[in-house]
This record gives C-alpha cells, structure tokens and sequence, in this order.
C-alpha cells in the first residue's frame, strides 16, 4: 500500500511539474520586464510604455515631464514637487496574445 501511496504521489507531482514548465515556456514568449527608454513619445509628448503618478495636484504641486536635457540620448525625464506629494513614473505594459 506503501508503495501505490507513493507512485501516485510521484506521478501526480510529475505532472505538476510537467504543467507548470509548459505554462513557463509560454509566458516566456512575453519580455514583461523590458527595460523602457524615453526617445520614442506619444502624441502627448510623453515616452511610449510609460505612465506617470502623482499624490498631488498635477500641474499645481507635482509635476513630471520630457526635455531635451539629456545626458545620453535625446530626451530625458524630470519631475518636480512643491509640497509633500509624491511624483513618479511607472511602466505600462499593453500585452497582446
């Protein structure tokens, strides 16, 4: 009895195993930690594959923007607070099947 306990427990843990790497190997299709740039921007002049947060009143105490003062490369990111807001950037993802 012994024995059939643990080729079961075996068999069903291969197939775990199995399961998981297949799910692995597909998800390994999507580089969902690209390492964004800021040359490329939208029709709002912010760089594609980003989106920036504030805690604050955008445009009053907070602000966060593009310009052209860029150690490398042609355009870079600044952000800016007046008060005790909290400014910053994240990366967004469109993922597509």
């Amino acid at each position: 009895m012994f024995f059939k306990d643990i080729h079961w427990m075996l068999m069903l843990g291969t197939m775990i195993c199995l399961i998981t790497a297949a799910h692995a190997e597909a998800d390994a299709k999507h580089n969902f930690c690209t390492n964004g740039g800021f040359e490329e921007l939208n029709a709002q002049g912010f760089p594609v594959g980003w989106g920036g947060f504030t805690s604050g009143n955008f445009g009053k105490d907070a602000f966060f923007g593009v310009s052209e003062d860029a150690h490398t490369g042609q355009h870079a990111l600044w952000m800016k607070v007046t008060s005790e807001a909290t400014v910053g950037v994240n990366r967004a993802q469109h993922i597509e099947d």
